[in-house]
């Protein structure tokens, strides 16, 4: 028996992201952005909000233990601890 859901689950593209995958700016040094997540990939934009308005973007370049290092994308004066993360 199909559920109602199944004829849209089976529409969706298999690389669909069905949910936001959030971290948050833990430290800015120099124009090194250090966060406690988002799981993101070598190379992937994250954007940086504050009450859900974007502030800025950048890229994921690497990690360090635990933590997503970024590399900005633009300007860094809004950039600060406690921004929200979002991978794209």
């Amino acid at each position: 028996m199909e559920s109602s859901l199944d004829k849209y689950t089976q529409a969706l593209n298999p690389h669909t992201r069905l949910f936001r995958v959030n971290g948050r700016v833990s430290q800015v040094i120099g124009l090194v952005i250090e966060s406690d997540g988002p799981t993101a990939a070598i190379g992937e934009i994250c954007r940086m909000e504050h009450e859900g308005r974007a502030v800025g973007l950048a890229e994921v370049v690497g990690f360090r233990g635990e933590k997503t290092l970024l590399m900005p994308l633009g300007e860094m004066e809004r950039i600060r601890p406690g921004l929200e993360v979002v991978a794209t």
